[in-house]
């Protein structure tokens, strides 16, 4: 009875009263029920001192089944659906599911265990991907990383690991399929930009047959910035972009690359 005025006080039990043989049926809150026979067993109690009697016997299971049943809510042991004394004490049984859940994710429990997780599976996501681009199956392991990257807020392949797909993806010739993983790279990373952008321009512009774009992926670029062999590189590409422009008035870059 004392379990139950903790997990669900409001709850009503179906009750029968007879009088001269005559049953009348009512509902009573749990916490009222209980209340009543806590009550008289108190009374009764006291009034015969307090001896080991059977009300004295039935405080004390109560005061067992008060703290078992506090136990168990904190520590989530058993769902109350926020029906228990606690929640209903602090108003979240009124509250909507989206409010319920809102209130959740702002509790350090939530967002701890949620950073456990996140952590979790970001240390699995990259060991997986890394595995999958030593058995040199980049295009699986670009897949599965776009699988998992939208539960991984904030979360990105390292560069180290960005860089590994890249090159085996032109290791197996799969200039294309490169090409998400070429922008992944630049929007999050920048030690190795130069390079991986003037790869990019070239697979688009040789492969992709798309100069508007290739020409806005080298438009990144500071010429002065950059070392002898990279300013030829770059010249080139632009010049061939340039040609490829003029000839193909009609494309146009559809990304800001």
């Amino acid at each position: 009875m004392a379990i139950s005025v903790i997990w669900a006080p409001k709850n009503e039990i179906s009750c029968a009263f007879f009088v001269w043989f005559r049953p009348f049926f009512f509902d009573v809150p749990i916490v009222a029920l209980v209340g009543i026979f806590l009550t008289l067993d108190m009374f009764i109690a006291a009034a015969t001192g307090l001896t080991i009697s059977t009300q004295t016997l039935h405080l004390m299971g109560a005061a067992i089944g008060f703290a078992v049943g506090i136990v168990m809510v904190k520590r989530n042991w058993v769902d109350c659906e926020n029906w228990d004394i606690f929640s209903i004490a602090a108003g979240r049984h009124e509250l909507s599911y989206d409010e319920l859940h809102a209130l959740k994710e702002q509790s350090p429990e939530y967002r701890s265990r949620r950073q456990e997780q996140h952590g979790a599976l970001a240390e699995s996501t990259q060991r997986d991907v890394r595995a999958l681009i030593e058995q040199g199956r980049p295009d699986t392991a670009w897949t599965f990383y776009e699988k998992i990257a939208p539960r991984l807020v904030g979360w990105h392949l390292p560069e180290r690991d960005t860089l590994a797909l890249i090159a085996a993806f032109h290791q197996k010739q799969q200039w294309t399929e490169s090409i998400p993983a070429m922008v992944e790279y630049l929007q999050h990373y920048s030690a190795r930009a130069v390079a991986v952008r003037l790869n990019l321009a070239r697979i688009l512009l040789v492969g992709q047959k798309r100069p508007a774009q290739a020409l806005g992926v080298l438009s990144k670029l500071d010429p002065s910035q950059l070392n002898a062999k990279q300013q030829q590189r770059f010249a080139q590409l632009q010049a061939l972009a340039k040609k490829a422009k003029r000839e193909d008035p009609y494309d146009f870059a559809q990304h800001d690359w």
